[in-house]
């Protein structure tokens, strides 16, 4: 708030402190008359003396200013550069430009262009050529509150300060309202100018997802995710190590859509997808396409240890069906290292004895299943389990079972004894 007088002005960052004014002094008269008689000069000189002490403990608490008025003023454009506002940005150097060329003789003017961060295209001055933007800040954050900050840093105190935000808005750091209040109070205008930046028409490919890791001859879905802001209707095509291997009519819904195609790895090695879309209705036509990749390893081999010769043949077959290599060890052949075991995808105990692996192959089967993350099965028989000794081994707590046989039990007979 301020109250110009000529060349001059008074302003007040509190001015409602000033409603105080008439009923304090009010009370500091009633006080003094009800105190004492006004007989004399000396005590209208007290009266007079702490109503003026009153009234600049009011000013003080008002936050009372003198300022020189000045013709002089220092305008900076704030230009939002974040992703979210690269749509407008033809339209913001449009607007800066037209109002740089009407801007009056004795006004100064800079740019600030901002994202996460905020980078002075342009100091102020007096002339400001403007071709385009030049800097590049960080464009995956919009921080409005930090660029109007710097901007207020850079006025000048002797010139009328004004600031011209040019955003979408779509701020996601910082509080720019609170800052544009703060700055209202030091006599700094802010004014904003909004720019629609959401498209008509806008479909994009966000995102093509396959598996991390597969084996060959695996089966697997391929996920494609498609945003759209319009219901529209395109063909979807998926190229597997640049070759077309499917194309599909689809319809597009408004918002997020999910297609799904299905691949098997035939062979071992790097293989690229790539997934392209045309729509009749869009905008922006490089967001139509993704590209990724997945490595395809060789079958997984199986290690299958036999506690006793042909325990595990018929497994052995299933697996083979399924298209898996497997090969049979004895537990005195299995790998106690584990850096000979990784090159099992997967093993399977059939009916071994905890004697027969020892305490060093059991510790290292523990660390090939926590610390490799690779998958063990463990088959029953005459020498498994408790029968063969898991019992405090580190077996004991890889295995969903209970393997302590002395519990207690209670076995009722029918005339009511029981031991």
């Amino acid at each position: 708030m301020g109250i110009s007088f000529g060349n001059g002005g008074i302003g007040f960052v509190a001015p409602l402190w000033l409603l105080m004014v008439v009923p304090t002094v009010a009370f500091v008269i009633l006080s003094f008359v009800r105190s004492r008689r006004i007989g004399s000069k000396k005590d209208r000189y007290v009266l007079i003396l702490r109503c003026v002490i009153v009234l600049l403990i009011i000013l003080s608490l008002a936050g009372t200013s003198i300022r020189k008025y000045t013709h002089a003023a220092t305008v900076f454009f704030v230009a939002d550069l974040s992703n979210s506002a690269a749509g407008a940005k033809a339209q913001i150097e449009f607007f800066i430009v037209t109002a740089l060329e009407r801007k009056p003789p004795h006004w100064n003017a800079g740019i600030i262009t901002f994202g996460k961060d905020a980078l002075v295209e342009h100091p102020a001055g007096r002339t400001a050529y403007f071709g385009g933007f030049e800097t590049l800040p960080n464009p995956h954050f919009t921080d409005i509150e930090g660029a109007l900050q710097m901007a207020a840093a850079l006025l000048p105190a002797d010139t009328r300060k004004r600031i011209v935000l040019l955003t979408d808005a779509a701020e996601n750091v910082g509080d720019a309202l609170k800052s544009s209040r703060a700055l209202a109070l030091q006599d700094i205008v802010v004014d904003g100018v909004y720019f629609d930046t959401t498209p008509s028409a806008e479909v994009q490919v966000t995102s093509l997802d396959v598996p991390g890791r597969l084996y060959k001859g695996e089966t697997y879905d391929i996920r494609v995710q498609i945003d759209s802001t319009v219901s529209t209707s395109g063909v979807l095509r998926l190229y597997a190590n640049r070759q077309l291997i499917s194309q599909e009519r689809v319809e597009i819904q408004k918002g997020e859509n999910t297609f799904v195609f299905k691949d098997t790895a035939q062979d071992s090695g790097i293989k690229t997808y790539e997934i392209d879309l045309h729509v009749s209705k869009d905008t922006v036509y490089q967001n139509n396409s993704a590209v990724t990749f997945v490595e395809v390893y060789g079958l997984p081999a199986v290690a299958v240890v036999e506690g006793r010769e042909g325990e595990g043949r018929e497994l052995m077959k299933m697996l083979n069906q399924a298209g898996i290599e497997t090969m049979v060890l004895t537990p005195q052949v299995l790998p106690a290292a584990l850096e000979e075991l990784r090159k099992y995808h997967a093993l399977v105990l059939c009916n071994v004895a905890a004697d027969d692996l020892g305490d060093e192959k059991m510790k290292a089967l523990d660390s090939y299943v926590k610390h490799l993350g690779r998958g063990m099965l463990v088959t029953g028989g005459d020498n498994s389990y408790a029968l063969g000794g898991y019992m405090d081994t580190p077996f004991e707590p890889m295995l969903p079972v209970d393997v302590d046989l002395m519990r207690k039990a209670e076995i009722y007979l029918p005339w009511g004894w029981c031991w």
